[in-house]
């Protein structure tokens, strides 16, 4: 709804000063939420995965040992070997030009420390579109679970491809052209994808939502006179209409797609926690409980993504000597692409905790 209210009202936003006020206000309170909901989703991931117990955490050792490990010695070295020479980016483009990639990473930074990170960041988003369709499914999975809409193996892959399709049309498209945008002082290019890229993100979209259509909304009416739910329809068409590139928002993207992407994901961690509570506490209790969780979840994330990143960045003085806001930066970069590797342990129907405290 919003979406809709926000697409009629954009076109016109330099023609009034009161709805341009509007509008960029809203921007700003996406922003302003990320402390209440976006950093929370974050943290809410590494308490679920790490508070499962050590059996747990070595059963996953690639995904919660070996991967912040990596990630974590790469910032590092980078960081003391900030006055090297850029090597990566010129290795990298390089090997794309092999497959026919022409891209701008050679002139991406002239350091090894503002290298790394730009190799990060495209780590990152390539993670994030990922994980953004990945989330969709498991939503859509768990409400039709809930509604008792049965899908079958095949029935479930269509859906997951089709929401991998949103991800890939909005990924080759958004790596077009040559010109970088910022991240905390860091330059981000595109991989030059050719128009190639983009008509396959279109064409499996296409060719997927007919398959979506037909294999299970048609067949599953035919056969048991049953239309899917609201609920497990939602979260397919919010990742169309808010990712999707003909349809998305430049001026929202980056602000009220992830703020949306992070309130999806609470209430399922709410329902996880709340289930957890043994049955004799009070209703006090559990209200204590429950706001103790909140407000930890929040002071970390401010604690991991403004205020610790942000002292050592004004300690070391990366601004001045980097150009870079290097720990801020770094601190969003790993926490991104860890969240991913993360949620890809937690939320697995073959999790005993998930089947107890999610499923039943």
């Amino acid at each position: 709804m919003l979406w809709a209210l926000l697409m009629l009202l954009t076109p016109f936003r330099n023609e009034s000063a009161t709805l341009k006020t509007y509008l960029d206000n809203a921007a700003g309170f996406f922003v302003t939420c990320f402390l209440l909901v976006n950093y929370p989703h974050f943290m809410a991931s590494y308490k679920l995965a790490y508070g499962m117990g050590l059996r747990f955490i070595f059963r996953n050792w690639l995904q919660l040992l070996l991967v912040p490990l990596l990630l974590v010695g790469l910032i590092v070295h980078a960081f003391f070997y900030a006055d090297l020479p850029a090597f990566w980016t010129n290795l990298l483009g390089e090997s794309l030009s092999i497959i026919g990639i022409d891209t701008s990473f050679q002139a991406v930074a002239d350091t090894h420390s503002k290298e790394s990170m730009a190799v990060l960041l495209v780590l990152m988003y390539l993670t994030v579109g990922w994980h953004y369709s990945k989330q969709a499914y498991g939503c859509m999975m768990v409400y039709s679970h809930y509604d008792g809409y049965h899908l079958d193996r095949w029935q479930r892959r269509f859906v997951k491809w089709s929401l991998f399709s949103v991800w890939f049309a909005n990924y080759f498209t958004y790596h077009r052209g040559y010109t970088p945008s910022d991240f905390y002082g860091i330059a981000q290019y595109p991989l030059n994808f050719t128009t190639y890229g983009t008509y396959f993100g279109y064409g499996s979209f296409a060719v997927t939502l007919v398959a979506l259509l037909y294999f299970i909304i048609f067949k599953n009416y035919r056969a048991h006179k049953r239309l899917p739910s609201a609920n497990f329809l939602i979260p397919y068409v919010s990742l169309v209409v808010w990712w999707l590139p003909p349809f998305n928002q430049p001026f929202f993207y980056m602000t009220a797609v992830p703020f949306f992407h992070s309130l999806q994901y609470l209430p399922f961690v709410y329902r996880f926690e709340s289930r957890q509570m043994p049955a004799h506490y009070s209703s006090m209790r559990r209200n204590i409980r429950s706001a103790t969780i909140i407000a930890a979840l929040i002071i970390t994330g401010w604690l991991s993504f403004n205020l610790v990143p942000e002292r050592l960045d004004l300690s070391f003085n990366t601004i001045g000597i980097m150009n870079v806001w290097y720990f801020t930066a770094a601190s969003h970069i790993f926490i991104n692409i860890h969240h991913y590797f993360i949620d890809n342990v937690i939320w697995r129907f073959n999790n005993p905790n998930i089947r107890k405290y999610l499923l039943t």
